[in-house]
């Protein structure tokens, strides 16, 4: 079953932990594409380096052979920033990255009121 995958997409908050992912993706050796359906996932806090345990690294997608990852829900802030940062340095054979920006309706309601 795994060996025929060539296209994954992920479904999971920015709230839930994503160690799922991790098995997921050593799993399949033909994996090219992989879709984030949601916003990436970061603790939320002062230090924007801090990662999530599940993640923490990110030494999981050193072996992955994925070519294209697209991210749903990318709000650009600090935090989703870095983790990128941390995903791009790490796939060695990325060869696309495509954001797919969320735009955050509060912001729009201040800026408008000013």
């Amino acid at each position: 079953m795994f060996q025929e995958m060539s296209h994954l997409s992920f479904l999971a908050g920015p709230e839930e932990c994503w160690l799922g992912l991790k098995v997921l993706l050593k799993k399949p050796p033909n994996l090219k594409t992989l879709i984030i359906m949601d916003t990436l996932h970061y603790n939320d806090d002062d230090d924007v380096e801090n990662v999530c345990r599940c993640l923490v690294g990110y030494s999981f997608l050193f072996t992955c052979h994925i070519e294209v990852l697209k991210i749903t829900k990318f709000k650009g802030d600090i935090g989703e920033m870095v983790q990128i940062k941390h995903v791009l340095e790490k796939l060695p054979s990325l060869e696309i990255l495509e954001l797919q920006f969320m735009f955050i309706q509060q912001e729009l309601i201040k800026s408008s009121r000013s």
